[in-house]
């Protein structure tokens, strides 16, 4: 794979076969699917939010639970909603729940729509085990030349992956090839739609972030294309910036308004993730640094209370024991509760009813090439590659 931040990237076919009825070899599937490349585990601010505990009256012992959100946007984005990872303890966590990216040539105008909801369950979020994690999510290539990309900035955009040939060489047929931008190579400025200016620090794991939200980007993405498929030294000066053609609107200009039912999910076979495609692509096991945390911990001690009589011991004894925090954790997980429960009911089936409890509780662009003596351009063979290229490219398109 290439590390162009700005041009091609080579895939296998088979490593993006990963994503369930993708196939790269099929002209409409390849042709018809740009990639976004997503930091899928990002939540707002990455830590716990505040937490206000009270007891009303008297020492009843009842505690009332109030989360404080401080999610810009949570309540008046026109189409994120929320997403809240909240266990039963004080670590809690929010985000935006979709990701919506359309397609239409104008803000009052979208033709075409795709809202993709967010993955990941609690012990999978980076405040938990600190994995970065990444992968690509597909969103449709506008069918209608005039049609931009419309993204809505809620999740943290890394780059962005547009089809450029289904069989990237002669000599390597099990490969294709993307035109790439690295939201991550380089701090751009970008213009809005009343004419003023935002600048993106891009950051090392997040790339754009999750501070933008008020943002809709729209792309023009035949013209990125081209210019992403051109050598450098063949566009005129002003083509030479792809990012000229990213504009913001704020969200709410941009006339859908919806929120939900998801058409996508960023899960396992709905992606494509980016420790497969390291592994897959060089031939080495590649996976997530983590901080080594094991979630079945609490799990463990808990059987291990039992086999000496803790079983006996009121529920509230041995959550105390090994931490309500990292039980209440556990128990909360919507992706491991089954699991556990079914793991502590054959082992310590006492505790198990205890815990149950508690959890309920191209031509435009280039250059005039010069001339030899000849009449030859001497940069005809590559320009006219390149045009080729883009030709076949906006032909499958269209």
């Amino acid at each position: 794979m290439s590390a162009s931040p700005e041009g091609d990237v080579w895939f296998l076919h088979d490593t993006l076969r990963q994503m369930k009825g993708f196939d790269p070899a099929n002209d409409n599937q390849f042709y018809g699917t740009i990639f976004l490349e997503v930091a899928t585990n990002a939540v707002w601010k990455n830590k716990a939010m505040t937490v206000h505990r009270s007891a009303g009256g008297k020492n009843t012992g009842v505690e009332k639970r109030e989360h404080i959100s401080t999610l810009p946007l949570a309540d008046s984005h026109p189409r994120a909603g929320k997403q809240t990872f909240d266990p039963d303890v004080r670590s809690w966590y929010e985000r935006y729940k979709f990701l919506t990216v359309m397609t239409g040539p104008s803000p009052d105008k979208i033709t075409a729509h795709k809202q993709i909801h967010g993955g990941h369950d609690y012990s999978s979020l980076y405040p938990q085990d600190e994995a970065e994690r990444v992968a690509l999510v597909p969103v449709p290539y506008p069918t209608t030349k005039g049609d931009y990309l419309w993204i809505d900035l809620t999740y943290a955009l890394r780059g962005i992956y547009i089809p450029k040939l289904k069989s990237a060489h002669p000599k390597y047929t099990n490969c294709c090839r993307y035109s790439r931008l690295n939201f991550r190579a380089r701090d751009v400025t970008v213009k809005t739609d009343s004419g003023q200016t935002v600048t993106l620090k891009p950051d090392p794991w997040m790339g754009w972030g999750l501070e933008h939200a008020k943002w809709t980007a729209r792309l023009d993405i035949f013209v990125i294309a081209t210019i992403l498929a051109m050598p450098d030294h063949l566009l005129k000066k002003e083509y030479t910036d792809p990012y000229q053609f990213i504009q913001f609107f704020p969200c709410e200009n941009i006339q859908l308004k919806r929120i939900g039912p998801d058409e996508g999910i960023m899960n396992p076979g709905k992606m494509i993730e980016w420790d497969w495609i390291m592994s897959h692509e060089h031939g080495v096991k590649v996976t997530y640094k983590t901080n080594g945390f094991d979630q079945l911990w609490a799990i463990k001690m808990l059987i291990g209370l039992a086999a000496v009589g803790a079983g006996t011991i009121p529920m509230i004894g041995p959550l105390v024991s090994v931490g309500v925090q990292l039980v209440g954790d556990a128990l909360t997980d919507p992706g491991s509760f089954c699991n556990v429960h079914s793991l502590l009911s054959a082992k310590a089936p006492g505790v198990a009813t205890g815990l149950t409890g508690y959890a309920m509780n191209v031509k435009g662009y280039v250059k005039l090439p010069k001339t030899t003596s000849t009449g030859t351009s001497t940069s005809a063979r590559s320009g006219n590659r390149a045009e080729h290229i883009n030709q076949k490219t906006e032909t499958t398109h269209l």
